[in-house]
Formats: structure tokens, sequence, C-alpha cells
């Protein structure tokens, strides 16, 4: 799938390209936003999909939400070793994710790495997540034992998470030093006295300077939304049923004429 996604990404940013060259006025982010989301939404609704574009001036604090988690070691190393004999055990490819009851008799009889701190089992275990490693997608057999990488005492944490995303009031802005502000003050009227039809432009960089500029909130994250409420649980997740993708062309043969001698 690595390979199909990046495939996927070039040939958006491709369009997106294609999209913003067309383009002679462009001045702001808003006029980047707006000609992004005319070309692309109707390109992505002929598959069934949906494009936006928005502007994010205001961030969440994610380090500070983020609830206590574990590190995956290994998952994201070079899948070659570097020509030298270090480093060259080979890479798991492919990992997917299974809750513990939902494992044939609940995990019972089945090896698992599923050693935590005593004090990470005092809520139960039943919620246990377990990552499955395969060598390569098609091997018809795990690598290693399933190992526990998400235990169930984290769930109440995350699920606090995960209600306040939307409603947080713990943000991040921008903020610029005197120097950088000095600079963007000297191109916005090196603009407006050399190229007086992009006011629009100079003006948008004049207010980055402004410190007391209203900022836009941060984006809503619509997922969340249509997920669980407060007090829903957050194994119950659900995302709805995705939309049907359109039917591929039929393959056609057309025979033709044989040419006149």
């Amino acid at each position: 799938m690595v390979g199909h996604t990046h495939e996927d990404i070039d040939g958006v940013f491709s369009i997106v390209t294609s999209a913003l060259n067309a383009m002679m006025d462009l001045q702001t982010p808003r006029d980047v936003q707006r000609t992004l989301v005319n070309r692309m939404r109707p390109l992505f609704a002929r598959s069934n999909l949906v494009f936006d574009c928005e502007i994010v001036d205001t961030i969440r604090d994610w380090c500070t939400l983020m609830p206590a988690g574990a590190t995956l070691k290994n998952c994201y190393r070079a899948r070659k070793g570097d020509g030298e004999g270090n480093d060259s055990y080979a890479v798991p490819q492919s990992f997917t994710f299974m809750v513990r009851e939902g494992m044939p008799g609940g995990g019972v009889g089945i090896e698992m790495d599923d050693n935590v701190p005593r004090r990470l089992r005092s809520e139960g275990r039943s919620k246990d997540v377990f990552a499955m490693v395969k060598a390569a997608m098609s091997d018809q057999v795990l690598s290693q034992p399933p190992i526990l990488v998400y235990p169930h005492s984290y769930l109440p944490a995350t699920q606090s998470f995960v209600n306040r995303i939307n409603s947080t009031t713990l943000t991040m802005n921008a903020s610029l030093d005197e120097s950088r502000s000095e600079e963007l003050s000297d191109l916005a009227n090196n603009i407006e006295q050399d190229f007086p039809h992009l006011q629009r432009g100079a003006n948008y960089l004049r207010s980055l300077v402004n410190s007391e500029r209203a900022r836009q909130p941060f984006p809503v994250l619509n997922f969340i939304e249509a997920g669980p409420s407060a007090s829903s649980n957050l194994h119950e997740f659900r995302l709805g049923n995705r939309v049907l993708p359109p039917k591929p062309y039929k393959l056609q043969v057309v025979y033709r004429h044989a040419l006149a001698n």
C-alpha cells in the first residue's frame, strides 16, 4: 500500500501544481486556498471523494494535549544495510492491530509478548491492543508473537484526549521576532512601490507584522465529531460506511477494417 499511496499523493500534487501555474494573480494564502478548492473539488467529486483546503492560523498545543503512551522501536529503520555489514537485518513490511478480546478465545493459549509495567495492569486487559507483524505482506505467518503496544489502562486518558480535541483552549500561534517583522515591512513597502497592482499582497504582509491581528480558530476535526460523544467509549469509535468506489472502466475491443491496398 505504501507505493500506491505515494503514487496517489504525487498525482494530487501534480494537479495542484497545474492549478497554481494557471493563475496569474495569487497574492495571499486565501487566493491559493480559493484556487485549489475551485479546481480540485470537482475532480475529487468524480471519485466520490471530498476535497477541502483550510488555512491554519492557530494550532492545538499537541505536546500538552497528548496523553502518555508507548514508543515503537525498530519500525522506522532502513530496509537495507549500509553496504558494510551494519544493520543488515530484514525490516518487517506489514503491521496490523488487533484487540485482545477480538482474538480467538480472547487470546488464551496464544503466545504473546504482553509484558508491561505492573502499574499499567490496574484497569484490566480486555482492550489491550496488539501489533501483528509480518516480514512481508504475502507471508502466511507472523514474524514474531503479537506484541502489546496499547495497554487497556491507556483507554480513559485517550478517551479524554479525543473528547476535548475540538474544544480545547490549549492553542499556539506563530510569532515573529523583531528582525523578521522589519524584513516583512520592508518587503511590503517595496512591493507597494514597484508593483502597485499587488496592493493586496502588500497589505497581507503588513498584517503578519501586527501581533494583535485577529487569528482564525483551529479547524474542527470532522472525523472526531462523527465519532464517539463524551459518554461513549473509544473502542466503539465508528466512522460510518465508506462511500462505494466508482466502477472501473470496462475493457473494450474495437475491430478495425483492413487498410485498402
